[in-house]
C-alpha cells in the first residue's frame, strides 16, 4: 500500500521541465543549423533581441513547442539571413537607431554565441561604395555552393511611406565579405515583403510583394548567367500577396506558398503550390487540422518532409504556436505534432503523461492476472481504488495539458473507465460483502459447474478490467501508427 501511495504522489507532483516561452512576433527569421530551428529577434510593439531554438531531435506538440533560450544579443528585426558554415549571416533590417545595413555574423554552434558586426564604415571593409543602402523587408538567399548570398529589394523608407529600393542585385561573397553589385537595364522594379526561392538550377524565383503582388508574372534571376527574365504562370484563382512564405519542396520541383495578405484579404488561407516544370499554380487545402489562425509576416523552414510555420500575426494577434505541414509523398497534411524519423513509438525524456498511461495499462493487466490467480477479496479492494486513482491522475493531467484542445481518444477511454469505477465501486463492495456473508453461512457455496459467488464476482471484475484494458491497449497500438500525437508513445 505504501508503494502505491508513493507511485501516486510521484505521478501527481512530477512535472516536465518548463521551457522558454517567447513572445509572439513578426519580422524574425527561422534557420536550420544541424537539427535545430533557430529564431532571432523580431518585432512585437518593440524590437526583440532573443535567440532561441527548437530541438528537432525530439518530438513535440505543435501547440506547445519546446523553445530553448540561447542568449540575448542586439535588437534586430526585419532582417534577412542565411546559414554559412553553421553561422547565421544576417543583413539589414532595423534596430533601435532605425534601418541598418550592418552584417551580423552570429556563431550559434558554440556554447557561448558571439556576434561579429560588419558595416560599410568598418576598418576591415575594402569596398564600402558597393555596400547596399540601409534597408528592411528585402530577401536574401544562398547559392547551391553555399558561398554567396544574394540580397534584393526591400525598403529604406520609414512609416508611413514605405517606398521600394532599386532593383539592383547585391551579391555577398561569404568567404571574403566582399560585395558585388549587379545593376542591369533589364532588372525589374524593386519590391518589399516578397519571397525569393533558390531552385536547384541556380535561379532565384521572386514571388509577390508590395507594389507587385501579382504572382501570375514572376521575376527570375539566373545566378549563373547574372541575368533577369520573366515567366508567365497559369494561376487560376490564386491570390497575389505579400508577407507570405515560399518553401522549396523536398524534391525541388515545386514551391509551396503559405499565408500572407492581399489587397482583398487580411490573411490568406490554404496552401498554394507552383509547379516549376510547367509553372502552373494549384491551390491545396491539406487534410488534418488546419491552423487556427492563418498568419502573415511569419517564418517557414523545411526539415525532413515537414514544413514548420512559426510566429507571425493574424489581424492584431501575434502568434506563438507552430503549424506543421507534412509534405511527404506529395500528400499534404496538417499534423498536430512532430516526431523525428525512427521515433514513432518512443518517448524522449521530459514528457511523463505517456509513460504513466503505459504504466497504468501494464499495472491493470498484472492486477487482473493476480486477482484471477489469488482470488482474494483484499486484492480486489486494493486494486479498484488503485485503478481509480491512477485514472483520476491521468485525466486531471490530461485536461491540464490539453486545455482548450480536444482530449485524445485514449484519454477518453481513461475518462470512461474513471466514471465506470465511480458508479460500480459501491456495488462491487456490496457484492463482495454479501458474497462473504453467504460463504460464511454456506462454506461450500457451490452452484452449478462448481463455481461459488465469490469466484463469479472475481471473474466479472476481471472481465471488466480485461475489457477496459483491451480498449486501452488497442488505442495504444493504434497510436503507434498515428504519427500526429506524441504524448502516449
Amino acid at each position: 500500500m505504501r508503494l502505491t501511495v508513493i507511485l501516486i504522489l510521484l505521478m501527481l507532483f512530477t512535472k516536465c521541465a518548463v521551457g522558454y516561452s517567447p513572445t509572439g512576433r513578426t519580422d524574425t527569421e527561422a534557420l536550420i543549423i544541424l537539427n535545430r530551428i533557430y529564431f532571432y529577434g523580431g518585432w512585437n510593439l518593440s524590437i526583440l533581441d532573443d535567440i532561441f531554438y527548437i530541438d528537432l531531435s525530439k518530438q513535440f506538440q505543435a501547440t506547445n513547442p519546446p523553445f530553448t533560450l540561447q542568449t540575448n544579443l542586439k535588437q534586430r528585426g526585419g532582417y534577412k539571413a542565411v546559414i554559412y558554415e553553421n553561422m547565421i549571416v544576417a543583413f539589414g533590417g532595423y534596430d533601435q537607431t532605425g534601418n541598418t545595413n550592418n552584417l551580423l555574423i552570429i556563431d550559434e554552434a558554440s556554447s557561448n554565441p558571439y556576434v561579429t558586426i560588419l558595416n560599410a564604415s568598418g576598418t576591415n571593409v575594402t569596398n564600402a561604395n558597393s555596400w547596399p543602402s540601409p534597408r528592411k523587408w528585402m530577401t536574401a538567399v544562398i547559392d547551391s555552393n553555399s558561398t554567396k548570398m544574394y540580397v534584393w529589394g526591400g525598403t529604406s523608407s520609414v512609416a508611413p511611406n514605405y517606398l521600394n529600393t532599386d532593383g539592383t542585385m547585391y551579391i555577398l561573397d561569404l568567404k571574403s565579405y566582399f560585395w558585388v553589385v549587379n545593376n542591369l537595364p533589364t532588372q525589374p522594379m524593386g519590391r518589399q515583403l516578397h519571397t525569393a526561392t533558390m531552385v536547384p538550377d541556380g535561379r532565384i524565383v521572386m514571388i509577390g510583394g508590395i507594389f507587385n503582388p501579382n504572382i501570375s508574372q514572376l521575376d527570375i534571376y539566373d545566378t549563373i548567367a547574372g541575368q533577369w527574365s520573366q515567366k508567365t504562370t497559369l494561376n487560376g484563382s490564386t491570390s497575389g500577396r505579400w508577407s507570405h512564405t515560399a518553401t522549396l519542396a523536398t524534391d525541388g520541383k515545386s514551391i509551396i506558398i503559405f499565408g500572407g495578405v492581399s489587397n482583398n484579404t487580411n490573411n490568406i488561407d490554404g496552401i498554394t503550390i507552383l509547379n516549376l516544370t510547367n509553372y502552373v499554380w494549384t491551390s491545396v487545402y491539406p487534410s488534418g487540422n488546419p491552423p487556427v489562425q492563418y498568419p502573415s509576416s511569419h517564418t517557414a523552414v523545411l526539415y525532413n518532409d515537414y514544413i514548420f510555420f512559426s510566429f507571425g500575426i493574424a489581424g492584431s494577434n501575434f502568434i506563438t504556436t507552430v503549424s506543421i505541414l507534412n509534405i511527404s509523398n506529395n500528400q499534404y497534411k496538417w499534423v498536430d505534432s512532430y516526431i523525428p524519423r525512427g521515433q514513432s513509438c518512443i518517448i524522449e525524456g521530459g514528457d511523463i503523461v505517456g509513460p504513466k498511461i503505459r504504466a497504468a495499462i501494464y499495472t491493470q493487466c498484472l492486477l487482473m492476472a493476480f486477482k484471477l490467480w489469488i482470488k482474494k477479496k483484499s486484492v480486489i479492494i486494493t486494486a479498484v481504488p488503485f485503478g481509480l486513482v491512477i485514472s483520476s491522475v491521468l485525466i486531471i493531467e490530461a485536461i491540464l495539458q490539453h486545455i482548450n484542445n480536444d482530449l485524445h481518444y485514449v484519454f477518453q477511454i481513461e475518462v470512461a473507465k474513471f466514471y465506470i469505477m465511480i458508479f460500480i465501486l459501491p456495488g462491487l463492495i456490496g457484492e463482495i460483502a454479501s458474497s462473504e456473508i453467504f460463504l460464511q453461512r454456506n462454506p461450500v457455496g457451490e452452484i452449478s459447474g462448481g463455481w461459488n459467488f465469490k469466484e463469479i464476482i472475481i471473474v466479472i471484475m476481471s472481465g471488466g478490467d480485461a475489457l477496459t484494458t483491451l480498449l486501452s491497449l488497442l488505442g495504444y497500438i493504434c497510436l503507434c501508427n498515428d504519427l500526429n500525437y506524441p504524448y502516449l508513445r
